[in-house]
């Protein structure tokens, strides 16, 4: 979509709150493209049906979440179709930030995902995509040769309870202010009642291994199935942002995914 289109479209369905407003290009990805809107308001549109599918999922969670210690977008103008628009959060993309608090991010991150693990949502359809973040058999046909054997031995029993999750969680979607602590969490389209491992997986994929103690300081411990799955995700995550990075021509994502490889394959040099 260009940004003429998505003016078209916010200026028809929210007429008395934008007139003629200013809108510019502010990011794309596999699902969204996303358009800054009088430099205060960011909107996203999917791509296509089969991903306002998850929009309205998200639209249906953000109202509902109680108060984490950073920020997460609050939907303020929805159309059907649907798209949205959200106040624009302060900070910088952990991917592309000149600066991040490893330690300290990993411990708010630590608070943020126990608070949204352990929360309970009545009426709301938490049914996982089946994608290959969520559906191992799909998420195998990912792995390229050279990953292969790893990522069948990284195999254990899926969880006994299904628990609230973002479902995509990597730098990406991390906010961060000039000090490089963590402010903000973006991008809730894939929130679900999932497998804790897919959260935990920016944990063992993108945080170096000093900086995880601060992490499970706070979030607490997990059991070895579960972090074996994380490990598995962490290895997924690392070759599907590698496509993506070629796909979209992000060098940001080039580098998280040599971050995450490195980390799960102990190839860190």
């Amino acid at each position: 979509m260009q940004a003429g289109e998505a003016k078209r479209r916010i200026q028809a369905s929210f007429p008395g709150d934008f007139e003629d407003p200013t809108v510019e290009p502010f990011g794309e990805g596999l699902d969204n493209a996303a358009f800054l809107v009088d430099g205060a308001w960011v909107f996203r549109f999917p791509r296509d049906e089969a991903r306002a599918w998850f929009l309205r999922r998200e639209l249906a969670v953000l109202p509902r979440l109680p108060p984490l210690p950073v920020e997460v977008p609050v939907p303020r103008f929805v159309d059907p179709a649907p798209f949205a628009g959200y106040r624009l959060l302060p900070g910088t993309p952990a991917s592309i930030a000149a600066r991040v608090d490893l330690e300290g991010v990993a411990a708010t991150l630590g608070a943020c995902l126990r608070q949204l693990h352990d929360l309970r949502l009545d009426g709301v359809d938490g049914t996982p995509p089946r994608v290959g973040k969520t559906v191992r058999s799909l998420a195998m046909t990912r792995f390229p040769a050279r990953y292969r054997a790893l990522a069948e031995s990284l195999e254990a029993p899926p969880p006994a309870e299904p628990r609230w999750i973002h479902g995509d969680l990597y730098p990406r979607h991390l906010l961060v202010d000039d000090a490089g602590a963590l402010t903000g969490i973006l991008d809730w389209g894939d929130v679900q009642l999932g497998d804790v491992a897919l959260d935990l997986s920016v944990v063992l994929g993108w945080l170096p291994p000093p900086a995880r103690p601060a992490f499970f300081d706070v979030y607490g411990p997990i059991d070895d199935a579960t972090q074996v799955r994380a490990r598995f995700l962490a290895l997924y995550y690392g070759v599907v942002l590698a496509d993506a990075a070629e796909q979209l021509g992000a060098p940001d994502l080039a580098r998280l995914s040599a971050i995450y490889l490195g980390h799960v394959t102990g190839d860190t040099e």
